[in-house]
């Protein structure tokens, strides 16, 4: 790289969440949540951390702390203020989950454009050719094993995306009213794709470490006693978030549906990597999950069913090394401007040409470089920088560490590319000196201008008698 050319280095990846949710929060909207993450590329790992009289368990902290989220969602009796004093993040914006109409919505890169590269994550000995559609009707029987199909399979999770086009190539199995009742053995037979498990696909996030081994290929079948709390599912959502290898929920009614059909047996088998899936309850006593490991085994008898004590949750973080970023996800690319002022070419992702459908959305993450004499300049922003005063007409943040990502997608440009101005350091001070960005918002400031002073300009001639460059 000659002097004064910039490099920017370009990695595309799934947007980042995290949802802080209060004690009352009621169980059929954190279903609601569950679904409409796994709609999405990635949504799987978007932590869900639970705030009781407005305040955030120690455990949780420490998991939060590994955490980058573009966008921060709240439940209405959170104060977001906590939120924002934690000093940890520096979101696009914070946005309250039960506003109405809400200012934000959930939304990224729908799972079914990674069908192209389905690596069989689930089913690891078969093929898997079929999609499973669950008709909208079929919300209206009163089916009490809905939920459970589209928490762990993300059947019927769909409905409100058109994506006919791209699943045209494959083979569908339509389930309705006629059929419903063999679910499990249609599933076992055709080894279905399963949406919920294509949002764990192309990851760029972390998975944690802790200090005790569970084993990555681990299967945990967690059973919450009713709906009458959410933390079973708080614990089965947040689980992957650490090294694991399958975790499925399911409520006492259900299992209890499951366990008299002797496929739902060989499902199991299919499920699990090894021949021992352990239960888990934080509602249900060890006697009532040993009744139930009891009707669990004479469905399966190739598995064997051992209960598990979990007595403290999160687990203690290790790391945040469970999962290296650059061996997974979008591969980088780099761009070369031969000055602050150029064009940027939007990278495209590695598993879609084209985004069709509203609002299809993805992160760029960017690290700009500038070539000096005889070395790179890693140019790093204030976390109050605007990013549109670089990168115009895009949404954008300062992440941690002060470089840029980028909010782009099918809804945020027709244009292929964007106009970038790397300001000058004078120019840049007076950007976040008149109108920084204060937790995703552009706040104006009694300031009108900005330079210089006399000492200044004096220290600035003396650095140049070294020919020592000040960024712009």
């Amino acid at each position: 790289m000659s002097r004064n050319q910039i490099q920017i280095v370009s990695r595309p990846r799934h947007l980042r969440y995290i949802f802080f949710i209060d004690e009352g929060y009621s169980y059929d909207n954190l279903i609601r949540l569950i679904i409409t993450n796994q709609r999405f590329w990635g949504g799987r790992y978007n932590p869900f951390i639970p705030v009781i009289n407005n305040t955030i368990q120690k455990e949780y902290l420490e998991v939060i702390k590994y955490y980058d989220p573009d966008y921060i969602f709240y439940s209405n009796a959170v104060d977001v203020e906590l939120l924002k004093q934690l000093r940890l993040f520096n979101p696009c914006g914070y946005f309250n989950l039960d506003e109405k109409p809400q200012r934000e919505i959930i939304s990224g890169v729908g799972t079914f454009y990674l069908f192209s590269r389905f690596s069989n994550y689930f089913f690891t000995r078969f093929i898997n050719k079929v999609k499973l559609i669950l008709k909208p009707e079929l919300e209206n029987t009163g089916n009490p094993l809905l939920n459970f199909y589209k928490i762990n399979f993300g059947i019927g999770t769909d409905s409100s995306n058109n994506y006919d086009e791209i699943i045209s190539s494959k083979d569908i199995i339509y389930i309705d009213q006629t059929n419903i009742s063999s679910l499990n053995k249609l599933i076992c037979e055709y080894r279905p794709i399963n949406q919920a498990h294509l949002s764990r696909l192309n990851l760029n996030t972390r998975i944690l470490r802790s200090h005790q081994s569970f084993g990555n290929n681990s299967f945990e079948l967690v059973i919450a006693k009713d709906n009458s709390s959410i933390t079973d599912l708080l614990y089965f959502w947040n689980r992957q978030l650490f090294e694991c290898g399958n975790v499925i929920y399911s409520t006492l009614e259900e299992i209890n549906f499951l366990a008299a059909d002797k496929t739902f047996g060989d499902l199991l088998y299919l499920m699990s990597y090894d021949n021992r899936i352990q239960v888990i309850s934080a509602s249900l006593s060890q006697p009532e999950i040993k009744t139930i490991i009891d009707k669990l085994k004479g469905i399966s008898s190739y598995r064997h069913f051992e209960y598990k004590n979990i007595e403290k949750f999160p687990f203690d973080v290790l790391d945040g090394n469970g999962l290296f970023e650059n061996n997974y996800g979008e591969t980088k690319s780099i761009q070369i401007l031969s000055s602050n002022i150029g064009i940027y070419f939007i990278p495209k992702l590695s598993f879609t040409d084209k985004l069709e459908y509203y609002p299809q959305r993805y992160a760029i993450d960017l690290e700009i470089k500038k070539s000096l004499s005889d070395y790179r300049n890693f140019i790093k922003f204030p976390l109050n920088t605007d990013t549109r005063f670089l990168f115009r007409d895009v949404e954008g943040r300062i992440k941690r560490w002060r470089d840029i990502s980028l909010i782009v997608g099918s809804q945020s440009s027709t244009s292929a590319t964007l106009n970038v101005e790397l300001p000058s350091f004078r120019d840049l001070m007076r950007q976040i000196t008149q109108s920084p960005v204060i937790d995703g918002v552009v706040a104006k400031t009694k300031y009108i201008n900005s330079g210089f002073n006399d000492s200044s300009n004096r220290l600035a001639a003396f650095i140049k008698l070294f020919n020592v460059s000040i960024m712009g």
